[in-house]
């Protein structure tokens, strides 16, 4: 029985039909590292441009919860409020970057 066959006997290139029917298959050549950095970066513009409005978010909530007294009693009443009122703050700020990240993500898988 022969031996398994190995993609490096090959001696001729794949013709350009054979190219489309394994594109239309969907096995297609992607590069999961070109997909990281793409996000990253990214990520890092997004920062670099929308992050201000984060940090100032930032600063306006750390202090109102970190620079209480160390033992800050919060009534079981008022908590749903306290955590609809922070996570609305912090999603004005950090939905915009996320969009950036997510339409890199989606941009360079589809490219």
């Amino acid at each position: 029985m022969p031996e398994a066959y190995d993609q490096s006997d090959r001696t001729e290139q794949a013709t350009q039909r054979r190219r489309e029917e394994v594109r239309q298959r969907g096995h297609v050549a992607r590069s999961t590292d070109l997909t990281a950095a793409a996000v990253m970066l990214g990520a890092l513009g997004g920062l670099y441009f929308l992050g201000g409005g984060l940090a100032e978010e930032l600063g306006r909530l750390l202090p109102r919860y970190l620079g209480g007294p160390a033992w800050l009693s919060i009534e079981r009443a008022n908590l749903p409020d306290e955590l609809w009122a922070t996570a609305r703050g912090l999603a004005g700020s950090v939905l915009p970057v996320m969009a950036v990240i997510a339409a890199v993500a989606i941009g360079i898988n589809l490219v």
